[in-house]
């Protein structure tokens, strides 16, 4: 491993710590969000397919919770690949005139 790829993977890991951490944020203010936004407004409702009334505000935090969990399994699945000193680019299909 050459320097330049040492701190290329150093640089990688530090972007997806990064990205983790706004992951966690942003969930945690959208959850916020949410429970604050919720009980004073009781009243909006999704009709679903059949005619059934429900919650608009638990399928909403189950899509965000949900949602960012699975990006943030992608992210730390990318981490522990870069900790083991893996090239997340190899293989990967040059672009017309580059060399791989």
């Amino acid at each position: 491993m050459t320097p330049a790829d040492a701190d290329t993977s150093r640089r990688g890991r530090f972007l997806l710590l990064g990205a983790l951490l706004l992951i966690v944020v942003f969930a945690a203010v959208a959850v916020a969000w949410v429970a604050v936004v919720a009980p004073e407004n009781t009243d909006v409702r999704v009709l679903t397919r059949d005619a059934h009334d429900t919650s608009f505000w638990v399928p909403l935090l189950v899509t965000i919770v949900g949602g960012l969990a699975l990006v943030a399994l992608v992210f730390t699945t990318a981490l522990r690949r870069l900790r083991r000193g893996e090239d997340l680019y190899a293989g990967r299909l040059a672009r017309r005139g580059e060399s791989t």
